[in-house]
């Protein structure tokens, strides 16, 4: 199926809006750009409008006819594994870049721990209860989400095929 770059391009805007509020938040504080950032479609956010397309995309993708059940099962669970690498690196971005900070920035600590828990007290626990997606660093729940949706899409679909919700 070929991509349709118009929706490509929207997910990628939103994942920027998403990046940019991100960034002021762990810096804690609030920004006049966020009045364009923050919630840019009314009052819904940009973590919402991704979701949502990515859902809409799943969804056509994936309940195509050409497939069968066990074909959606494998590529559902392929790309929910490919989600989780990405988690895991940027998992691993993170708690490299908190840990510098810390020692490069002893000031900015009270903000570090603010939004990485527990990463500078104890910072293999803390890596891997969030490597199993027991803990996450705050801002950094979309990708376990999505993770999950993945996952439970091959039974969406099934159900669908059989009328179920519909």
């Amino acid at each position: 199926m070929k991509r349709i770059a118009a929706l490509d391009s929207i997910r990628g805007l939103l994942l920027l809006l998403m990046t940019i509020n991100h960034l002021i938040w762990v810096s804690g504080g609030y920004s006049i750009i966020q009045n364009v950032t923050l919630q840019p479609l009314g009052q819904f956010g940009a973590a919402e409008c991704f979701v949502f397309i990515s859902g809409l995309l799943a969804g056509v993708i994936y309940s195509r006819d050409s497939l069968t059940n066990p074909q959606i099962t494998t590529k559902a669970f392929h790309r929910a594994f490919s989600i989780y690498r990405y988690h895991v690196s940027c998992l691993l971005v993170v708690f490299v870049w908190v840990f510098i900070a810390s020692q490069l920035l002893p000031s900015a600590l009270p903000i570090l721990q603010q939004s990485a828990h527990n990463v500078i007290e104890s910072p293999i626990e803390t890596l891997l209860a969030s490597a199993v997606l027991v803990n996450q660093p705050s801002y950094f729940d979309i990708l376990p989400l999505y993770i999950v949706f993945m996952l439970l899409l091959p039974f969406l679909v099934r159900g669908y095929r059989k009328g179920l919700g519909g």
